[in-house]
């Protein structure tokens, strides 16, 4: 159960319509309802029932309704602890914002300069693994007003079409995979690796969830990548110390590793091209019906950081 479902759902109670609620939220009708079905399974209960005048809630729907009220102005009480007034966001909206944690730094520092500009931009930003939002857009799931993804290069250009439909699409970096690792392990004599090469390499990969993939290992799968002695952590500072150590090395991209405070410290980690060139873009999207507030820190945003 998510905040952004019960969200959905008081929504869709005060304006009798799933519709009405998307254009509200600048969520598609198709997310709403998934989300609220979401949510009707995992309660085991019906929420709410249709006929010719509207969408209203059940008598367990309308319990729910109450409840979720509540949490909502428990919600905006915590937000009015902030200093920051919503002059120009006269809702109090809070913007929705996920990104791959590979933006952590660039973000934090625009975002926090364009507030002093813009006090009104309140946000959540929820920071997810890049499998994680790249299954979120295969799903097409853009419930979230705001998208920092990566893109392997051809899935890209496959989702293109689609992805247009929907954002305005900027790409802040584009460079090729590359594996770090220890220069006490043999392979890092060598100029570049081709990925069939890597078979007996050990690798460690760091993932939020076992069972989604992570999305480097995934890209180098798509291209002959068949790694014998891979190990998934649920620590990216265990990644790093095996990294460190010299036991396991990593894929990943140079833009990725500027997050890395632990490994950019050390001398002995040496990055390694693969072979074939495998291009990663990291992307923002922005939805083509996002609020002014969000354009003008997407604008922002580009001026400071620059796209390729």
């Amino acid at each position: 159960m998510y905040l952004e479902q019960l969200e959905y759902f008081v929504a869709i109670v005060d304006l009798r319509s799933m519709t009405k609620a998307g254009e509200m939220l600048y969520v598609t009708h198709q997310n709403i309802s998934r989300a609220i079905k979401q949510l009707e399974e995992e309660l085991a209960v019906k929420l709410i029932h249709r006929n010719r005048n509207g969408v209203f809630p059940t008598e367990e729907g309308e319990k729910l309704y109450q409840y979720c009220k509540q949490i909502i102005d428990i919600k905006k009480k915590i937000y009015e602890l902030s200093p920051r007034k919503v002059e120009g966001n006269s809702l109090g909206e809070v913007f929705q914002i996920l990104l791959a944690p590979t933006f952590f730094l660039p973000f934090n520092s625009i975002v926090n300069h364009f507030i002093q500009e813009h006090p009104s931009f309140i946000y959540f930003a929820e920071y997810k693994e890049p499998m994680y939002v790249f299954d979120k857009i295969l799903a097409k799931d853009y419930s979230a007003q705001l998208i920092f993804a990566l893109f392997e290069k051809n899935d890209y250009l496959t989702l293109k079409e689609t992805l247009e439909e929907s954002f305005d699409i900027y790409f802040l970096k584009v460079e090729p995979l590359v594996l770090l690792m220890n220069s006490a392990m043999p392979i890092s004599k060598h100029k570049s690796v081709n990925i069939k090469d890597l078979e007996n390499v050990p690798i460690v990969s760091y993932s939020e969830s076992f069972g989604r993939e992570n999305f480097f290992l995934y890209c180098i799968k798509k291209y002959g990548f068949k790694g014998r002695k891979i190990r998934v952590s649920g620590s990216s500072q265990s990644c790093e110390t095996a990294l460190v150590n010299g036991t396991e090395a990593i894929v990943t991209t140079e833009f990725a590793l500027l997050n890395s405070t632990q490994i950019n410290k050390y001398n002995d980690v040496k990055i390694i091209p693969l072979q074939p060139k495998i291009e990663v873009g990291h992307g923002l999207l922005v939805p083509k019906n996002a609020p002014e507030l969000i354009i003008k820190f997407v604008d922002y945003f580009v001026k400071v950081y620059g796209t390729v």
